[in-house]
């Protein structure tokens, strides 16, 4: 197999070139609508997983409000079904509620077959409110990024 890039010309593009390359987005969700952790606006989305691929899943939130509180946090997580695959947390620095943008990923392999990838919202203490809109949309991607 010739090296990614170092094709010359004349050289024979080969089945094993093409599987090296990267697959692609494979899956998305977004959501433009305002809620809170209490109402738990979940993004959803599935897929097929192809053995021995590399995936790339990414959650982001663009205005995720922690409660008012030192210590206190909301936490955003991308989940398999139900198994947590990465957690991203925005914490407050005080008695000031503050709106930051989060965004979590996770780098893996997963089995052979159908997932269900959620992306999920939730604080440790009162309600978290997740600000959207349509200059601020949330987003959950699903990517192949090549062989593992």
């Amino acid at each position: 197999m010739t090296a990614l890039g170092a094709f010359s010309p004349g050289d024979v593009l080969t089945a094993a070139d093409l599987n090296a390359l990267p697959g692609g987005v494979k899956a998305r969700a977004t959501s433009t609508t305002s809620g809170t952790t209490a109402s738990n606006p979940q993004l959803t989305t599935s897929f097929t997983a192809v053995i021995g691929r590399l995936y790339r899943i990414t959650y982001y939130e663009g205005a995720a409000q922690s409660p008012a509180g030192a210590g206190n946090y909301v936490s955003l997580v991308i989940k398999d079904g139900a198994t947590g695959l990465s957690l991203g947390q925005s914490q407050a620095s005080g008695a000031t509620q503050v709106a930051n943008t989060v965004n979590v990923q996770w780098i893996g392999t997963l089995s052979a077959g159908s997932h269900t990838i959620n992306a999920d919202a939730n604080a440790n203490t009162g309600t978290t409110n997740l600000y959207r809109s349509a200059s601020l949309v949330s987003f959950l991607l699903v990517e192949d990024i090549g062989p593992a």
